[in-house]
């Protein structure tokens, strides 16, 4: 019966007053989930170009990502602040608290030689410098160096660098064209080389770069999870964990918290 001031139910009614309860918290549950399925996950990534990101973007799923790029401290800080959910980085120490991390892709640092280099392998005496890739994007990469310095016993060579890429690239080329008994690193093994150049690894340590994922350790978010879960079937269908197929001994400086791996 209806009255203009209350409603009241029937018997019938209030029997299926339970059912409609039920029927709407089931609605509310599903708005949430598709709120959760659209959200759109922000990736931050380390100012270091990174090719293989763009494989992992592609397994994703229907997760929409903003990536933006930040220094290396900057990073770590805008995950711990809430500011991105999760970011690709490498680590130089332990990972800050409250957070949890994976191991994406080890990336092989290979020395760029002339076609004509003579030698399958190179040794630290023979590298002059640590190349373009890296050094304009991250000051802490001088620390892998000189880590790497100590575990072989010898300082690689430095050679003045012009600061632009573009002059940077053709001092690199000047020099190699000069002395093609010399070699120089780079963390880019795998883009295209220009014509007259090749990559090789070294001897007797082959170092890698450790790269990560970190995220939150509160955020259980589906659109995290999914993007994890592509990065990891990522990594493993591309073997970028591989470090098995060139002659140096795996190297990773002490402090990285993935050096166990190459543990004897």
């Amino acid at each position: 019966m209806r009255s203009t001031r209350v409603v009241h139910l029937t018997d019938a009614g209030q029997r299926l007053v339970p059912h409609a309860r039920t029927a709407l918290r089931g609605l509310e549950q599903l708005d949430a989930a598709l709120a959760v399925q659209h959200r759109v996950l922000r990736l931050g990534v380390l100012d270091v170009p990174i090719v293989e990101l763009e494989g992992v973007l592609a397994r994703l799923n229907g997760v929409v990502l903003d990536t933006t790029n930040h220094a290396a401290p900057a990073l770590l800080d805008a995950l711990v602040g809430g500011d991105v959910d999760v970011v690709l980085t490498r680590l130089d120490g332990p990972r800050p608290a409250g957070t949890e991390a994976t191991l994406l892709r080890l990336d092989p640092v290979l020395a760029l030689v002339r076609t004509n280099y003579p030698s399958a392998t190179v040794a630290p005496g023979n590298i002059r410098t640590w190349t373009f890739d890296v050094s304009a994007f991250w000051p802490e990469f001088e620390r892998f160096q000189s880590s790497f310095e100590g575990a072989v016993g010898a300082a690689l060579h430095r050679l003045p660098l012009a600061s632009d890429d573009f002059d940077r690239a053709l001092d690199i080329n000047d020099h190699l064209a000069r002395h093609p008994q010399d070699a120089m690193l780079t963390i880019s093994g795998n883009r295209v080389l220009p014509a007259g150049y090749r990559t090789v690894g070294l001897t007797p340590l082959q170092p890698y770069l450790a790269w990560s994922l970190l995220w939150r350790s509160d955020d259980r978010s589906a659109a995290v999870a999914r993007f994890l879960d592509a990065a990891r079937r990522a990594s493993t269908q591309e073997r970028w964990l591989r470090h098995d197929h060139l002659v140096g001994r795996p190297w990773l400086p002490p402090g990285d918290p993935w050096s166990h791996i190459f543990a004897a």
